[in-house]
C-alpha cells in the first residue's frame, strides 16, 4: 500500500540524511526521559538522544556506527524491517533483552513507530521493564509517559508538517468549546481535547510529498491519506489513560450516512466525541488556507455545514459550531494545553 522511496542508495545520501536528522530541532526528543533511537529501514542507528547514550553506556559516535541488532542478541526480536512494520500497521511493541556497552543484560519494553521522514524511518522508544513492573509503578509510569509523549509527538509534527500541527491545535480548541457548550463533563472534555490535538497524528506515517502536494491529490494519493485514521489509532491504542482516544481518532472521518471512512459507520455506531471532532475538523479546514486553495469565505463555510446536518454531521453539534464561529469571540489559538495537562496530573 505504501510506496517506499529509496533515499539511501549510497553513502553520500546516507551521510546527508543523517546530518539532516541531527540538525532537527527536536528538543522534546533530545530531552525525553526514555532512550530514543531513530533507525532507518536497514536498522542503522541515525540518532540517539541523551537518555539512550546514558542507558547503553556508549559514546554518541559509537552508537551512530551501530546497527540496532548490536544492542539485542536476538535478531528475530529487534531485527524489524520497514516492510514488516507497514504490514503491522506501522507500530510494533514487544519486550526484549538489550545489552549495554559493559555487556550487562537489561530487559526492556520497546515501542517502534514508523514515521516517514526522508523515506521510512523508525523511532525506537525503549523503557526498562523494571520501571513499571508493579501495578502502581505501571500506572504512574504510563501517566507520566503519556504527558511527555504528547509533547514529543506535537513537536515532531510541528517540525515535519507545520500545517497539521496548527490544524490539530485549532480543531482541539474548537472541539473543546463545542463540548463545553453541549454540557460535557470536565473529564469528557479532556478526552475530547486530547483526541482533537492528536486526531491527525497518523499523518506522521504519510509521505511528506503527498501531505504537502501543492495541487489536488489523485485517487491513489487520496487513498494513502485516508489511512491516517487507522495509523493514528494504532499509535495511540495502548496508552494507559482513562479515555479511548484511539477510537475517537479512528472514527473522525466517519459520517452519519455511512459515506465516511475507514469503516463506513453510521449514526449511533460513531462515538459522540468523534462526531464533534468531525465537525470541528471540516470547519477549521474550510476556514484555513490549504496547499491547493485559499481559505473559504465564512458564509460559504457555514452554508456547507448547515447543508450537511443530519446527513453527514450531527445537527446539534453543527448548530453549536455555527453559533461559536458566528459569535466572533472564539479564540482559535488559545492555550489550553497546560490546563489539560494539569487535569491529567
Amino acid at each position: 500500500m505504501f510506496r517506499k522511496e529509496s533515499v539511501m542508495k549510497n553513502n553520500r545520501i546516507l551521510t546527508a540524511h543523517t546530518g539532516h536528522i541531527n540538525r532537527m530541532n527536536l528538543k522534546a526528543v533530545k530531552d525525553f526521559f526514555l532512550p530514543i533511537l531513530l533507525v532507518n529501514s536497514k536498522n542503522q542507528i541515525l540518532y540517539a538522544n541523551s537518555a539512550a547514550i546514558t542507558f547503553y553506556g556508549y559514546e554518541k559516535s559509537e552508537l551512530l556506527k551501530m546497527n540496532i541488532n548490536h544492542l539485542n542478541k536476538n535478531a528475530n526480536a529487534s531485527g524489524i524491517t520497514e516492510p514488516t512494520l507497514i504490514n503491522l500497521g506501522r507500530r510494533l511493541e514487544y519486550n526484549a533483552l538489550h545489552y549495554t556497552k559493559q555487556g550487562l543484560p537489561v530487559e526492556v519494553h520497546v515501542n517502534i513507530f514508523s514515521i516517514e521522514y526522508y523515506g521510512f524511518n523508525m523511532f525506537y522508544f525503549i523503557a526498562p521493564v523494571s520501571m513499571y513492573n508493579t501495578d502502581l509503578g505501571r500506572n504512574d509510569f504510563f501517566k507520566d509517559a503519556f504527558k511527555k509523549m504528547l509533547d514529543l509527538i506535537l513537536e515532531i509534527t510541528q517540525n515535519r508538517d507545520p500545517y497539521t500541527y496548527s490544524h490539530q491545535k485549532r480543531v482541539a480548541n474548537l472541539s473543546y468549546e463545542i463540548g463545553n457548550q453541549l454540557g460535557l463533563s470536565k473529564n469528557e472534555k479532556v478526552g475530547l481535547y486530547l483526541a482533537g490535538i492528536l486526531h491527525d497524528v497518523g499523518k506522521l506515517g504519510i509521505p511528506i510529498s503527498i501531505l504537502l502536494k501543492p495541487g489536488k491529490l489523485d485517487k491513489e494519493e487520496y487513498d494513502i491519506i485516508k489511512t491516517h485514521c487507522e495509523i493514528g489509532a494504532e499509535y495511540l491504542k495502548d496508552f494507559r489513560i482513562p479515555w479511548p482516544i484511539h477510537k475517537y481518532v479512528l472514527q473522525h472521518h466517519e459520517r452519519l450516512n455511512g459515506s465516511g471512512y475507514p469503516y463506513g459507520l453510521t449514526g449511533k455506531e460513531i462515538e459522540f466525541e468523534s462526531k464533534i471532532i468531525a465537525v470541528s475538523d471540516v470547519a477549521e479546514a474550510m476556514l484555513s488556507n490549504r496547499s491547493y486553495r485559499s481559505a473559504l469565505d465564512m458564509d460559504v463555510v457555514l452554508g456547507e455545514l448547515s447543508q450537511a446536518k443530519n446527513t453527514l454531521f450531527d445537527a446539534e453539534i453543527v448548530d453549536v459550531c455555527i453559533r461559536i464561529i458566528k459569535d466572533g469571540t472564539f479564540k482559535w489559538e488559545k492555550l489550553l494545553h497546560d490546563e489539560i495537562i494539569e487535569i491529567i496530573s
